[in-house]
């Protein structure tokens, strides 16, 4: 339908583009099969002229003002025009009589002012529409090439479609040989079908792009292609003989008895492919992604602002905890210390004067106070040295405040000045430094990160994303093994040191963080690795196994389980030695790709169990095709 659709479009694209009329109310027949046409641009670009229904009214209306030039020019003929008027007048006298006669006669002779301007404004208008002209056949130039253009394009995409699909059944043959052999898996050999089945999709993409490109400037079918097409001669019907249909039924009807009417437990016409029952490792395992980590990461900072003065360190030091590592100008910072010291000397001087004062106004009080006991002096003169006294001693103990302050100040001017030296806070590899000597940072709002310093390298840990499918499966303790791209072949072993309940949801996934530690003593691995996790969940050393394939085989539907066939694995077939399948009831245990633990069952090592037909491939079973898809039908 899509391919239809974009033919659709070429054709009323392909009418527009030349000026072709009327509706085109046919089908195309289309195989995307046929050979690439070679169109040149001489042949498109002279339909697009001829066909054009703007180009064909400039032309029509050039015509017509051709010919008015040519009317106008006749009026430079001299004309003669006469009007006469013949009046009378006149009285009948007996001795007189009387007649008047007149004539208006006009000549002319030159109109030729008039006459000049029309013809110089109907070859201005002409030179206008030559003008247009000349502009439309620059934008049908540009769109037929431009057209042109997508058709070369669209040829090239087939090419590189086709080396797509090319490329994507090598991959699958070499996937199927791979599951044939063991070597490779179900996943392994999806992955192909779905490549195989997008190639031919882009391959079918890229055919109905060139013809809808090639519809749009098909030169050789420009002259009749708003005709119909005549549809193909009907063949004739073949006529098969009584003898071919009796044997074609015959055919059929045992073909039907041997699908339906079969015994199922019977023995079945072809050999089965059997794998004993034996006893070995399995291992079932947790696979994710993960990043490599420092255990500790400790981002510094600066708590004030102000130019870098020095740098102690770069990447890759090591520093201790204590240790200076950037030093930012401190002269700013020692000018407040010094104006807090100033400052703090004067509210001090200031107590002093203030413990003066009140000692001189305890003095004046005690002295009136003693002259009023003698009747020397007034009660006035004692309540005045009172409130002195009063106001003396809340002036000492104001300024005593004054000097906490200027001392609290001055603190902090100091804690500002330390502040310039950045000291590393733990021990550790300065892994990241993100500041140059004359760089000012800024503290205002939010603290600016100057290094990274990763704690002891030697000890690191893998951040895993786990899906939620799997996560049940992991806990602390269990070991891990993972590679990174730096080491390819070297496994690196830990174990899971934590399971974090925060979900980690991306797009609708949703996943959970697990750590690994993991020892490092060689320093092989670096922060931001990103490595390939195998979580052990369950391990059983001598268990006995058989393979996964014989839970999924079904005698009575030609080997093959149905698609949930996994919900219902609960039996295997045993081939016994007079070519019988016993049915036996298994409990499975923990599995791997390839095999599965029976931890119940009446299977005993040794005991031959069907893993597929004969007929579909030695020792495997046919190759498994996706459901629904039954291949590309051609359009």
């Amino acid at each position: 339908m899509t391919a239809r659709n974009n033919v659709s479009l070429g054709r009323e694209t392909l009418r527009n583009a030349i000026g072709l009329l009327g509706p085109l109310d046919f089908d195309i027949v289309d195989s995307l099969e046929q050979p690439q046409t070679e169109v040149s641009d001489e042949e498109a670009l002279d339909l697009a002229y001829a066909n054009r229904p703007e180009l064909r009214s400039i032309a029509a209306q050039e015509r017509a003002d051709a010919e008015r030039i040519k009317a106008i020019e006749k009026d430079y003929l001299p004309k003669l025009t006469v009007n006469s008027n013949v009046t009378w007048s006149g009285a009948r006298y007996p001795l007189q009589e009387s007649w008047n006669f007149g004539g208006l006669v006009n000549l002319s002779v030159f109109n030729g002012g008039l006459t000049t301007a029309q013809v110089g404004e109907a070859k201005a208008n002409l030179d206008n529409l030559r003008a247009t002209e000349d502009a439309l056949r620059q934008n049908v130039t540009l769109e037929v090439r431009q057209a042109l253009l997508n058709l070369g394009q669209a040829a090239e995409s087939i090419v590189v479609a086709d080396k797509g699909l090319q490329q994507a059944r090598e991959n699958l043959s070499l996937a199927e040989g791979r599951y044939k052999t063991g070597v490779g898996n179900i996943i392994e050999l999806t992955d192909a079908q779905v490549s195989l089945v997008t190639a031919e999709a882009s391959r079918v993409q890229a055919l109905v792009g060139y013809r809808t490109a090639l519809a749009t400037l098909h030169a050789q079918d420009l002259a009749t292609f708003d005709e119909p097409e005549a549809p193909p001669a009907p063949r004739p019907p073949r006529r098969l003989r009584r003898a071919a249909i009796v044997a074609v039924a015959a055919v059929a009807g045992a073909a039907a008895y041997a699908f339906w009417l079969w015994p199922a437990g019977s023995t079945a016409p072809a050999d089965y492919v059997t794998v004993a029952v034996d006893r070995g490792p399995i291992e079932q395992v947790v696979n994710a992604t993960g990043t490599v980590n420092p255990v500790t990461t400790v981002q510094v900072g600066t708590y004030v602002s102000g130019p870098i003065q020095a740098l102690d360190v770069t990447f890759n030091s090591r520093v201790t905890k204590g240790q200076r590592i950037a030093k930012i100008d401190p002269a700013p910072f020692a000018v407040k210390v010094r104006e807090a010291e100033a400052s703090l000397q004067n509210a001090q001087a200031k107590v002093g004067g203030d413990r003066a004062d009140l000692k001189l106004k305890t003095l004046l009080l005690e002295r009136n106070r003693a002259l009023l006991a003698r009747n020397l002096i007034a009660q006035n003169d004692v309540d005045t040295a009172e409130t002195a006294y009063e106001q003396a001693k809340a002036l000492l103990a104001l300024d005593q405040a004054a000097v906490a302050q200027a001392r609290g100040s001055l603190d902090e001017a100091q804690v500002n000045l330390r502040y310039t030296d950045i000291l590393s806070p733990v021990d550790g590899v300065v892994v990241s430094v993100n500041v140059a000597v004359g760089q000012t940072v800024a503290a205002s709002f939010q603290t600016p990160t100057l290094f990274l310093i990763a704690g002891d390298l030697t000890k690191m840990q893998v951040d895993t994303n786990v899906s939620e499918s799997d996560v049940g499966r992991v806990r602390d303790g269990q070991p891990a093994t993972f590679t990174v791209d730096a080491y390819p072949g070297q496994p690196f072993h830990g174990q899971v040191a934590q399971v974090r309940n925060a979900p980690i949801t991306v797009q609708n996934v949703v996943t959970y963080d697990v750590v690994i530690a993991v020892e490092n003593p060689g320093l092989e691995l670096k922060p931001g690795m990103t490595a390939n996790v195998s979580i052990t969940a369950a391990k059983r050393d001598q268990a006995l196994r058989i393979p996964v394939r014989a839970l999924r085989f079904r005698p009575d539907r030609g080997g093959a389980g149905t698609p949930d066939a996994r919900a219902k694995e609960s039996a295997v077939y045993v081939l016994a030695p007079d070519g019988a399948l016993r049915r036996v009831e298994v409990e499975a245990g923990i599995r791997d790709n390839q095999h599965v633990e029976v931890l119940k069952g009446d299977l005993h090592e040794g005991d031959p169990i069907v893993v597929g037909l004969g007929r579909e491939g030695t020792d495997a079973a046919a190759t498994p095709r996706l459901k629904g898809f039954h291949g590309l039908k051609r359009l």
